[in-house]
């Protein structure tokens, strides 16, 4: 359990963290773009994920889903409160 978290942080951390330098860089006028990207990603986690899960490798497809949606969540919150 205890290598699902962490696995689960990677994965989700490291696209979270370029996505806010790429905001930062272009002073949020690039959400669109950034925000395209990270959905194009999470689309790809989820594919690998389900891909993963129908192989059997429960752990690292579900660590993949689950930091797939926890990016998703953050990026709509945070293009949410830029626009606001």
């Amino acid at each position: 359990m205890r290598n699902f978290r962490w696995k689960t942080a990677y994965l989700t951390a490291v696209p979270l963290l370029i996505f806010f330098i790429a905001l930062a860089i272009g002073k949020g006028d690039n959400l669109d773009t950034a925000g395209i990207l990270l959905g194009l990603l999470v689309a790809a986690y989820g594919i690998v994920g389900v891909m993963l899960l129908i192989a059997e490798d429960r752990e690292e497809g579900l660590a993949l889903l689950l930091s797939g949606f926890l990016i998703m969540l953050v990026a709509f919150i945070t293009g949410w409160i830029i626009l606001m």
